[in-house]
């Protein structure tokens, strides 16, 4: 297992543990897998020509990640059957603008290889991250890590220890 220190901006690090490169994979497979459902469903329930269905499952295949990712908070519905979630390095939640990132370099390392170049990455970085994690400063945790964190534990810390609490 590998973890990773996060700093709140409180000042706090948070040590989470990094998503393995087998829960992505997963994560990436159930999610291909819902979409190519809902493209069969979608092309059996309307009578619209087929050129608009292909269409409309380029635009979800293309955009599915990004807009899942900005509305569920760092996850696709993969991620969530799987308990991980993309965070930012820096502590905070992920900017738009992070998301995109990951989401423009997903056609290369993931897409245009066919995850091969993801897989490479996220098993040889520190990290665990793809092209995309690295360029977004972002990274893939694990939601129900073994760890737990009590109010002793952060009382008894170096970072509140070194504060007068009132």
């Amino acid at each position: 297992m590998s973890y990773i220190n996060i700093t709140t901006s409180h000042n706090i690090p948070i040590r989470h543990e990094l998503a393995p490169t087998m829960s992505r994979v997963i994560a990436a497979l159930i999610d291909y897998t819902l979409l190519f459902i809902l493209v069969i469903i979608l092309s059996f329930t309307s009578f619209i020509s087929p050129n608009f269905y292909i269409y409309l499952a380029l635009f979800i295949f293309g955009f599915y990640h990004l807009i899942c990712e900005i509305v569920f908070d760092g996850q696709s519905l993969g991620k969530k059957l799987l308990k991980i979630k993309v965070v930012s390095l820096n502590g905070r939640i992920p900017t738009t603008k992070e998301y995109f990132l990951r989401w423009v370099f997903r056609m290369i390392d993931i897409t245009g290889t066919s995850g091969i170049f993801a897989i490479l990455f996220i098993s040889s970085t520190d990290k665990n991250q793809r092209i995309g994690d690295l360029l977004a400063q972002t990274t893939v945790i694990k939601l129900n890590s073994s760890h737990s964190y009590h109010l002793s534990n952060l009382v008894n810390s170096k970072v509140l220890n070194n504060r007068k609490i009132s």
